[in-house]
């Protein structure tokens, strides 16, 4: 074989090329960038907790998706997941670099979800709000408002939060994502349940079946309980009295459900359920970092222990 035929048998059968190349090496690049689908989830707010049967339930977190997020090989990415807010608590904040390594410098940051609403204290802003609560007669709270960044953040990701829930409505009533439900007194008919959270069909191994971020349910002297969200929200209390309130489901950014005490025995509000990020690239595994496992032809990376990770492509 003479040096020119050499040359062109070595180009065309050395390394592949296109579609064959991202078949063998996975979602890299050929500028040695890596394709990733990234979901960021806040953890969710703690539930109302005190000595009164009508309680607010938590917001769940806030959502930070990208559908396309190219990061380079060799670099370790910082992130953290946030933790659920313990009752009256705020949920923390979850973050993917952190430190704005890589090609792309933009801060992906979930917020952590509203505290739910106890008598004498508001309810408060959250990537979700928390639910408000009922005082008596004809004097309830409003629902506290999302303080996540929604819509376009930087070009490359989208951000997802909802309001709380009006007292005096219950829940179910503001149209919006992962709302804690507002605890109604004992005139009110309504039914605090928790506002639905955020589904991402390519993440339904996760969450509750693809759905995140549900809002926790309030408390409530009598009838039916209220429902928590699809997407981990805690389900609120009533009946019999003295109950803490139940906690959100982890990994999914859940706001907790608010408790149910009476006069001078005072309960604890549901936690809300940490929060949690995931990765999804194609092909096999071409990076570090989480929980890997793999289904229909991708790579999924789950970061799920709270606190601080790195996911470095290889």
């Amino acid at each position: 074989m003479d040096s020119k035929l050499a040359q062109i048998w070595v180009k065309e059968n050395s390394m592949p090329l296109g579609a064959e190349k991202a078949a063998l090496f996975g979602a890299a690049g050929v500028a040695g960038g890596l394709d990733c689908e990234i979901l960021v989830v806040g953890g969710g707010g703690g539930g109302g907790g005190m000595d009164r049967p009508m309680l607010g339930g938590g917001g769940g977190g806030g959502i930070v998706h990208s559908s396309s997020y190219t990061c380079d090989s060799g670099v370790a990415y910082d992130l953290t997941v946030g933790a659920g807010g313990g009752s009256n608590t705020n949920g923390s904040d979850s973050v993917f670099n952190v430190n704005s390594e890589g090609s792309v410098t933009t801060t992906l940051t979930a917020k952590g979800g509203g505290k739910g609403g106890i008598q004498g204290t508001a309810p408060a802003d959250g990537g979700c709000g928390g639910g408000g609560v009922g005082t008596g007669g004809s004097t309830y709270s409003d629902g506290a408002d999302s303080n996540q960044t929604t819509g376009s953040i930087g070009g490359v990701a989208t951000g997802y939060g909802g309001t709380g829930e009006n007292a005096e409505e219950g829940g179910g009533t503001e149209d919006s994502i992962g709302g804690g439900g507002g605890g109604p007194d004992n005139t009110r008919t309504t039914t605090p349940n928790g506002a639905t959270g955020k589904e991402f069909s390519n993440f339904s191994s996760f969450g509750e079946s693809g759905f995140f971020a549900g809002g926790g349910a309030g408390s409530r002297h009598s009838g039916t309980a209220g429902t928590g969200g699809n997407g981990g929200g805690a389900d609120g209390r009533n009946g019999p009295s003295n109950q803490n309130g139940i906690d959100g489901t982890a990994n999914t950014g859940g706001g907790g459900g608010g408790a149910r005490g009476t006069d001078g025995n005072s309960r604890s509000g549901g936690s809300g359920g940490s929060g949690v990020v995931l990765i999804r690239y194609s092909g096999g595994t071409a990076a570090s970092g989480g929980t890997i496992t793999a289904s229909g032809g991708y790579t999924y990376h789950a970061f799920t222990s709270t606190g601080a990770a790195t996911f470095t492509p290889s």
